[in-house]
C-alpha cells in the first residue's frame, strides 16, 4: 500500500524500509479484511486475529533486520488491547496509543522501542482505522406476519450477530416487507428495504434471521459502491459475483449463531459451500 511505503520509508530512511512498510501495511489490512468478513468475533476468533497480527509483525521485524519474537509480541499485544484503545475518541490518538503499546512491549522483550512502536502503529492504522466500525441494524415492519422476525432479528442485532455487515455511516434502519415479486427468498429492494417472498415465511425464525444477514451483506456492498468515486451504484457481473461470495462466506461462518441442531447446521453449511463454489467457478449467477 502506498501509505505504508511512504511511512516505512520515513521511519527507516531507506528503500528497503519503504518496501517492508508497503508489505506490512498490506498484510495487516488483509488480516483485518478477513476477520471483518466473519461477522461477530468469538473469543477464539479474537485470539486468532491477535495471533495473525503477531505473525505479520514478526515477519515485518525479520525483514527489517530484527527478531521475529519482538515484532510478534508488539503487533499481537497491540491488537489484543484494541478494545481498550477503541475508547480513545480520535484516530490519531488511537494510532499513537497502539504505537506506545507496541514500543513498550518490544522494549520489555529486549527489542527496540522505535521498532515496536512502528509495528504497533501499523497494526492499528492499516487494520481497525481503515475498516468500517460495526453499525448494528434496527429492523421494523408494518406487516404483522413479520412481527416475530422483526423481534428475533433485533435481538440478534443487539447481540452483535450482524456486526461488520453495514459500514459506519450507513442508515441501519431496515424495513422488512412481504413481496411476492421477489424471485429469491429474500432480496434488498433498496438500501433500507428487504423484500421477503411469502414462501420464506414457512421457514423457521432461525433460518429467516440468518438469511437477513446475507442480504445485509449485499446492502453493505451497495453502500460501499455508492461511496466510491467513479463507481456506479448498480452492480455489474463482477461486483455481483464478489458480493455473493462474500455474503455466502458470512452465511457459512455464522450458521451456528442462528440455527440450532447439529444436522441442520451441517446441512446449511454444505448448502452455502456449494453456493460459494458455484460463484467461484462460474461467471453466471447461481440459484439461491
Amino acid at each position: 500500500m502506498a501509505t505504508g511505503f511512504v511511512a516505512g520509508g520515513i521511519a527507516t530512511g531507506s528503500l528497503k524500509g519503504a518496501l517492508v512498510g508497503a508489505f506490512t501495511a498490506g498484510a495487516f489490512h488483509g488480516v483485518g479484511t478477513h476477520f471483518q468478513g466473519l461477522g461477530k468475533l468469538t473469543s477464539g476468533l479474537k485470539a486468532a486475529k491477535a495471533l495473525a497480527h503477531g505473525v505479520v509483525g514478526g515477519i515485518s521485524s525479520v525483514l527489517n533486520g530484527g527478531k521475529f519474537g519482538h515484532g510478534f509480541a508488539s503487533a499481537g499485544i497491540s491488537q489484543a488491547m484494541g478494545g481498550t484503545i477503541d475508547g480513545i475518541s480520535d484516530k490519531a490518538g488511537r494510532i499513537v496509543a497502539s504505537a506506545v503499546v507496541g514500543g513498550t512491549v518490544s522494549e520489555i522483550t529486549g527489542g527496540k522501542f522505535a521498532n515496536g512502536a512502528v509495528t504497533g502503529a501499523f497494526s492499528r492504522a492499516f487494520n481497525e482505522e481503515v475498516h468500517p466500525k460495526s453499525n448494528r441494524p434496527t429492523f421494523s415492519s408494518n406487516d404483522e406476519r413479520l412481527s416475530g422476525l422483526v423481534k428475533s432479528a433485533n435481538e440478534h442485532s443487539v447481540n452483535g450477530n450482524y456486526d461488520g455487515l453495514l459500514p459506519e455511516g450507513a442508515d441501519g434502519n431496515i424495513s422488512l416487507t412481504v413481496d411476492p415479486t421477489v424471485k429469491a427468498k429474500m432480496s434488498p429492494l433498496s438500501l433500507n428495504v428487504i423484500g421477503i417472498n411469502p414462501d420464506m415465511l414457512s421457514d423457521s425464525l432461525g433460518v429467516q434471521t440468518w438469511a437477513l444477514g446475507h442480504e445485509l451483506s449485499h446492502i453493505g456492498d451497495l453502500y460501499t459502491m455508492y461511496s466510491t468515486p467513479n463507481k456506479s451504484a448498480l452492480m455489474g457481473p463482477v461486483e455481483l459475483k464478489a458480493s455473493e461470495i462474500k455474503a455466502y462466506n458470512w452465511s457459512h461462518n455464522n450458521v451456528n449463531n442462528f440455527i440450532s441442531g447439529f444436522r441442520n447446521q451441517i446441512n446449511f453449511k454444505q448448502q452455502t459451500m456449494s453456493q460459494i463454489s458455484c460463484y467461484r467457478n462460474s461467471g453466471a449467477a447461481c440459484g439461491h
